[in-house]
Formats: C-alpha cells, sequence, structure tokens
C-alpha cells in the first residue's frame, strides 16, 4: 500500500516536472538564431539624425502680456521690454517643413519684467510688439530592439525645434 502511494506521489511529480518545463519552453521568444527567456523584454534604443532645416525670420506671434488694443506711449523714449519665456507664453505651431507638416510649441515671450531686450516704439500710436524667431528644426528617426538581438525596429520619427535667435517688430495696432 505505501509503495503504491509512493509510486502514485513520484509519477504526480514526474508530470507535474515535465508541463512546468513544456510551459515554459512556449513562452520563449523564437528570433530565428536565439531564444529568449520570458523576463527579458529589455529594450535598448537608438535614434538618428534625418534632416536639419533652419527657418529664418520665422513669424511667432504677438509678444504676451499686451492689451488687446493695444499700448500708447506719450513721449519719446517709450517702447517695449520683452522678456523670454514666462508661465502661460508659448505659442503653438504649425510648420510645413520639406519632410511633413510638424506641430510644435514655442515660447513667444511677454511684456515686462527685469531681463530682456528694449524695443522703441513710436509716439501716439497704438502699437504691439510682434516677434519673430530663426528656428532650428532637426527630425529624427527612432528605432528599438530587444538586448541580445541584432534586429532594430523603426518605431517612428519626432522633430526637435529650437528656437535660435530673435526679432522684434513694433506694428502699429
Amino acid at each position: 500500500m505505501k509503495r503504491k502511494l509512493l509510486s502514485v506521489i513520484l509519477s504526480f511529480l514526474f508530470v507535474f516536472s515535465m508541463a512546468i518545463s513544456v510551459s515554459a519552453s512556449a513562452d520563449g521568444i523564437e528570433d530565428g538564431s536565439t531564444t529568449i527567456s520570458p523576463r527579458a523584454h529589455d529594450v535598448e534604443a537608438k535614434r538618428e539624425l534625418v534632416n536639419t532645416q533652419t527657418l529664418v525670420k520665422h513669424p511667432i506671434g504677438y509678444a504676451k502680456g499686451q492689451p488687446s488694443n493695444g499700448t500708447v506711449f506719450p513721449s519719446y523714449g517709450g517702447g517695449f521690454y520683452w522678456v523670454d519665456g514666462g508661465f502661460g507664453n508659448s505659442v503653438t505651431l504649425n510648420l510645413n517643413l520639406g519632410w511633413g507638416p510638424i506641430s510644435t510649441s514655442v515660447s513667444v515671450g511677454s511684456t515686462g519684467g527685469t531681463a530682456g531686450y528694449f524695443v522703441s516704439a513710436p509716439v501716439n500710436k497704438p502699437c504691439k510688439l510682434f516677434v519673430y524667431r530663426d528656428l532650428t528644426c532637426k527630425r529624427y528617426a527612432n528605432y528599438e530592439r530587444l538586448i541580445g538581438t541584432s534586429k532594430w525596429w523603426f518605431k517612428g520619427y519626432n522633430t526637435v525645434v529650437t528656437p535660435t535667435r530673435n526679432y522684434f517688430e513694433v506694428r502699429l495696432v
């Protein structure tokens, strides 16, 4: 009786251990040359520069913080003091580049503040400060692969837009 019980238990353990090894091999990923264990799903990424384009004196928009009907300076020596960045001072641009349209957010800047640029304005005429920028646009192709494999998979493009120079114009309203 004890031998039969021991035989049944050993048979059960043998069958159970075979089921575990079959299950583990079914979860592995075949890439044609090696099997990757189920826990080895770590990926590495790379990006390659595809194209660079520079937009010169691209119109950004009116500086933030100005009255809608403009500002009137009653005497000579008046003007706008422009400050880059700040909270809520960005605008979304839709750029149509050689490789297709993109959308990005660029800081417009604002009037007022403690550090920036002074732009003279006309006397007794309502006006607003308008901002232009040189933009450098770089397009990258993104790839990733499972660590331990050799094939890179294309994951898409991304574009990085960097403002490089500011231009200012006082426009009459």
